[in-house]
This record gives C-alpha cells, structure tokens and sequence, in this order.
C-alpha cells in the first residue's frame, strides 16, 4: 500500500513539474531531484526498520551496520489506530519514523501499542 502510494506520488509531482511553465531545463533538474528523491524512500523502504524492546536492554534499533542499538523512545511519540509516530532518541539526536497499521499484522501491531504503552512512553 505504501509503495503504490510513494510511486503515484512522485509520478504525479514529475507530471505537473511537466505541465507547469518551467522551461524544459528547470523541468529536467526538479525531475531529477523527484527520482532521486523516489530512489531514497524506495531505498529506505527496501531496508526496513527493527525496532525490540527487551527488559534487560530496553528498546532498541538494528541500525545501518547490522547492529542493535539502544533507543530511547519519547513521550512526543503520537499513538492512534491507523499509525504510530515513534519520536526517539539516538546518539544524542532525535528522530522520528511513521509506523503504519497495515505495515504489521494485526497482532504485531497491537502487542507492538502495548508494548509502547507499558514500557515505553516516560
């Protein structure tokens, strides 16, 4: 679902920079940086995130080396049905990734909620 949305979103962006009054230079550089942009997010997708909480270890993330690293997981952090916006901490930096609904099972996702909510928000 997030892939057809991510790709129809990028096509649709290099249409209108095609339709628009730009002249075909302009066009070409706002349609180069769309692609890469497209490139990015279907890179990241491809990647995927983990994120485990243990009661030894906490929460923790499985970064770029392959490694699980300690998170601390924000009170910022939005909790709803359809998505969870996960505000955390890592290296000193605050970041923040969308988990959708449908990106998990059903039962991944709620004991995922119950897991946020029990051990996670401070």
């Amino acid at each position: 679902m997030m892939l057809k949305w991510l790709i129809s979103v990028h096509i649709l962006t290099i249409m209108i920079v095609f339709f628009s009054n730009l002249s075909w230079s302009y066009q070409l550089i706002v349609s180069v940086f769309v692609i890469i942009s497209c490139y990015n997010y279907l890179r990241c997708l491809s990647r995927g995130n983990i994120i485990r909480y243990s009661k030894v270890l906490g929460w923790e993330w499985l970064n770029t080396e392959q490694k699980f690293s300690s998170i601390e997981v924000l009170p910022s952090t939005v909790i709803t049905r359809l998505f969870i916006a996960l505000h955390y901490r890592y290296k000193d930096k605050k970041k923040a990734i969308i988990i959708c609904r449908d990106s998990l099972s059903k039962d991944d996702y709620r004991q995922f909620l119950v897991s946020l909510k029990i051990n996670g928000l401070n």
